[in-house]
């Protein structure tokens, strides 16, 4: 898991002809930017940042926070009812409105869905008689044979027997093909369970189809043909409810907290078409609609078959008509729907039920979708409340107070530590050498390494006088005229890099996808040394020259290429079309004279930062969220030559998105190769913090589903720079024979 920010820009092109116009607020633009800007030349390809072999790329993905529901609007006679705006409709979430993030009406004529509705028909053998199961296999074979068997909706058969579920064709438009694989299976018989037995087998297997059908994309209706489960048997299962200890309630309201979840990601409605006449002392079940709020409410009424089918959206239908009737009814609602989603409020604890409620501005209509969920905390992240925020004055008060401490103890004390402003790589570099220690040393390397994009300590700003205009058009032109004339001119070479990786605590609690740990600190899990040869602009790994494994895709991730160049031109191209321009922040402290520091912000429209993540929860658990971020940040740069110094990118991203940061920062200092001074890179920042993403077993399925944010940092140090090529000399008078 993490983002990726891959840059591959070749760094030629022209920029030596700019000229910098004076504003008189200080902010510094291209000149000529008048109207839309212009695209960069396809000859120089702009940087596409993010890039993963894992899963098929996606554009956007809608987070697992933004709650995404199908409604159907209908007559009084039971048709749905097309033609509606988002405008027509009003969300309730807890009675309060909640806003629409996204809105699409499906019709089967103009508008049809990305993915097909699909059909479940599932034949119940296990809550019925034999004479009943033989009835609906009849009707179900007249349905699919209708219309020469060719239908509308791609359609899965299912049957519950005493084994368990049978799939024999799935997803397919040929209904003779369906009907003939159903007629093979002569051998669907009732068995003799009791009804708990029977209660248990059929919840589970519902579970497990949720499960499934969470891997496939778009709406699906189940048709579950067959009579609630327990039959007449409601005494026995408010019996065994009485019977539930505090322990099973809490295990039975987890269980409603999934089916409620699943059913909803799996975007399931759900149709209890019953063979029975309708029968009004059955309804009882409308008393448990509401949803269990809370443990203490669960019982196993919660779990109903009629009560899940109404919580979904769907339908309870008796036989007041053929069955083939039924099931038309049913699949009708394919026609016209509606599909919106909002963004759940911040949850307070863990499975906090809400209700919905979607009305419509139009009287005498209904409208059937889900009638509640449960939020959860790590729906957004939560905030830091264990760190402990100390300056960098304040930290290095610790460290002196430290210095007769063992190695452990020292590196236990730095633990929870969060800096306030930026510790340079100077001053690591000093009390990393000042306390030999390997632990000592790799926290505090995780302390100021999470401080990079931070503003300096106030003793590290300059209160000298802000450069005019005209003098910051002077230093960014130089900076221009860096960037086109030096770095082009760069030799082939090598240099040794070497990445350290940072996470957070990993999670403790059993339930870690209802929770998150308290600890978010930075700890050491890994480390790895490749070779960068850099020819004709171009970046590439030596992977003859690695030192360490294959890296996964939780490492590839946050690999961070083109630092060499690439990164630079990127920025420079997207200031310059966006018409924010380089805006004057600060002059800093630097090792000779001062440094000149600009702050940018690009827009979206003007971005060519791809921001992607591997994985999400949708599907099959290995799609990729791309996105097109805009991004802001600072570049430091020697006023006197133009030299880039340091540089950060800060993507702009949402608090519900699957990835909430995703920052790059590369500091350039003087290297020697092949005898002379070049500035390259010789540190690189890259902070990541995305959901976690886990494997859960559930109803005998693989679930991948999302737990809370964790922080992931890689820190890449680059060196032993030298020429790429051979180096010989001609020694004289030497004999070969000695």
């Amino acid at each position: 898991m993490g983002t990726a920010r891959r840059f591959y820009l070749v760094l030629v092109f022209c920029l030596t002809t700019l000229a910098w116009p004076c504003e008189a607020d200080a902010q510094v633009e291209p000149a000529g930017q008048t109207g839309s800007a212009p695209a960069p030349s396809q000859k120089n390809p702009s940087v596409t940042i993010g890039h993963s072999s894992a899963g098929e790329p996606v554009s956007e993905i809608t987070p697992s926070d933004r709650i995404q529901l199908d409604l159907v609007v209908t007559d009084h006679a039971g048709e749905p009812v097309s033609g509606f705006g988002v405008k027509d409709f009003t969300l309730l979430d807890n009675d309060q409105p909640e806003e629409i993030r996204s809105f699409q009406a499906i019709n089967s004529v103009s508008v049809k869905p990305g993915n097909p509705v699909q059909v479940i028909l599932l034949i119940d053998a296990v809550n019925q008689t034999f004479g009943e199961v033989a009835y609906i296999r009849q009707e179900v074979d007249k349905f699919l044979r209708h219309n020469g068997g060719n239908l509308a909706q791609p359609v899965s058969t299912f049957w519950l027997t005493d084994h368990g579920l049978s799939i024999p064709v799935q997803d397919s438009n040929n209904g003779n093909l369906l009907a003939a694989e159903i007629d093979r299976h002569s051998g669907l018989q009732p068995i003799g369970l009791d009804p708990l037995q029977r209660y248990r087998l059929s919840v589970r297997a519902l579970g497990s189809i949720a499960v499934r059908e969470i891997k496939k994309p778009g709406r699906k209706l189940l048709v579950w043909i067959g009579p609630d489960w327990g039959g007449e048997d409601y005494k026995e299962l408010a019996q065994a409810s009485l019977k539930l200890k505090p322990k099973d309630k809490q295990q039975l309201f987890d269980t409603i907290v999934e089916f409620s979840t699943r059913l909803r990601e799996a975007r399931i409605a759900l149709y209890n078409v019953s063979t029975e006449p309708p029968d009004v002392s059955a309804n009882f079940y409308v008393d448990f609609l509401k949803g269990a709020k809370s443990p203490s409410e669960a019982n196993y009424f919660s779990l109903l078959l009629k009560v899940l089918a109404t919580q979904s959206g769907g339908r309870v239908l008796n036989r007041s008509s053929d069955l083939v009737d039924l099931i038309n009814h049913c699949v009708l609602d394919a026609s016209a729907f509606y599909t919106l989603s909002f963004s759940a409020p911040r949850a307070d604890h863990a499975a906090e039920y809400h209700g919905l409620e979607v009305h419509v501005a139009k009287p005498g209509l209904t409208v059937r979708t889900e009638t509640g969920y449960y939020n959860q905390p790590d729906y957004y992240d939560q905030p830091d409340k264990v760190a402990r925020r100390v300056t960098v004055e304040q930290l290095e008060v610790m460290l002196k107070a430290d210095e007769e401490m063992p190695d452990s103890e020292v590196a236990t004390q730095l633990f929870g530590l969060k800096l306030t402003e930026r510790l340079s790589s100077a001053k690591l570099s000093f009390w990393q050498a000042h306390f030999s220690g390997s632990k000592t040393s790799s926290a505090l390397a995780a302390i100021a390494d999470s401080s990079a994009f931070l503003n300096p300590p106030d003793a590290e700003i300059l209160s000298d006088a802000t450069p005019d205009v005209s003098a910051q058009r002077q230093i960014l032109s130089r900076t221009i005229d860096y960037l086109s004339k030096t770095i082009p001119r760069l030799p082939n070479f090598f240099a040794a890099q070497t990445t350290v990786r940072y996470e957070d605590s990993p999670q403790q609690n059993e339930e870690w996808e209802k929770s998150w740990s308290s600890d978010r600190s930075l700890h050491l899990v890994g480390s790895s040394s490749a070779t960068i040869l850099i020819r004709n602009g171009k970046e590439v790994v030596n992977a003859g020259a690695s030192k360490r494994r294959k890296p996964k895709d939780k490492d590839r991730n946050l690999i961070v290429e083109g630092t060499f160049g690439p990164i630079l031109s990127t920025v420079m191209l997207d200031t310059m079309a966006d018409h924010g321009g380089f805006i004057w922040s600060r002059w800093e402290k630097g090792a000779g004279s001062p440094h000149a520091v600009f702050r940018y912000a690009i827009s979206e429209e003007q971005s060519h930062d791809r921001v992607t993540y591997c994985c999400v929860q949708d599907g099959d658990g290995t799609r990729v969220f791309q996105k097109l971020a805009g991004y802001h940040g600072e570049i430091t740069v020697d006023p006197e030559s133009g030299a880039i110094l340091r540089l950060t990118m800060q993507a702009d991203l949402k608090s519900t998105s699957p990835v909430i940061r995703s920052d790059i920062m590369v500091e350039y200092g003087p290297v020697g190769i092949g005898g002379s001074t070049h500035i390259c890179p010789v540190k690189s920042i890259s902070i990541s913090r995305v959901r976690t993403l886990g494997v859960m077993q559930i109803w005998d399925e693989n679930l991948r589903t999302f737990g809370p944010y964790e922080t992931m940092l890689n820190a890449v140090s680059f060196g032993e720079y030298h020429m790429f090529g051979s180096e010989s000399r001609v020694l004289t008078g030497l004999d070969p024979d000695r």
